[in-house]
């Protein structure tokens, strides 16, 4: 099963990045767009791992105090990585935040001590809302998103299942936030 773990927007979060995502589409081409629902953090891609191991990254991940930690973020942009003229993926750019690179931390330390190798890369904060599909086209500017503050609602363990209509997400564990 593929696997990854994210921290989870709140609802009206959501629905602000697919209502400005509804505003770009006409914009961009050569994208496949997220739907709202699906929106969210990831803090690290785990990749294919077998049932045995599932549980023993929840175990692992239970021992922190999440509900201790209140997580505010901020919206700052839009981009793309590697950049927005050749991008592979288009994001909402949020603010860097101590407490969830604390988070991110934890969960690498804690990951690699049940055999998953950790991400060397510096972590950027976003929200993934389009997966470049082709070649990619500006037909327009790109309208400003507003900053917007909102708490992060949850750390999640996630089950990420391909088909030809794209993936679907299955929480196999999760942790709250205060």
């Amino acid at each position: 099963m593929r696997i990854f773990v994210a921290v989870t927007l709140p609802k009206d979060i959501k629905k602000y990045i697919g209502e400005y995502t509804e505003r770009i589409k006409d914009a961009i081409s050569g994208v496949k767009w997220e739907i709202p629902e699906k929106l969210h953090i990831t803090l690290k891609f785990i990749g294919n791992i077998d049932q045995g191991i599932l549980d023993n990254i929840g175990k692992a991940l239970s021992n922190y105090n999440y509900n201790e930690k209140s997580v505010k973020m901020k919206i700052i942009g839009i981009n793309g990585f590697p950049n927005l003229k050749k991008p592979s993926v288009i994001v909402i750019m949020l603010e860097p935040n101590f407490i969830l690179d604390e988070i991110r931390n934890y969960v690498e330390n804690t990951l690699l001590n049940v055999g998953i190798e950790k991400d060397t890369r510096n972590f950027i904060p976003h929200v993934t809302i389009g997966r470049v599909k082709s070649k990619i086209g500006f037909n327009k500017d790109l309208p400003v998103i507003d900053s917007r503050d909102f708490n992060l609602v949850s750390l999640d363990v996630v089950k990420s299942v391909l088909s030809k209509n794209g993936s679907e997400y299955f929480t196999c564990f999760t942790f709250n936030f205060r």
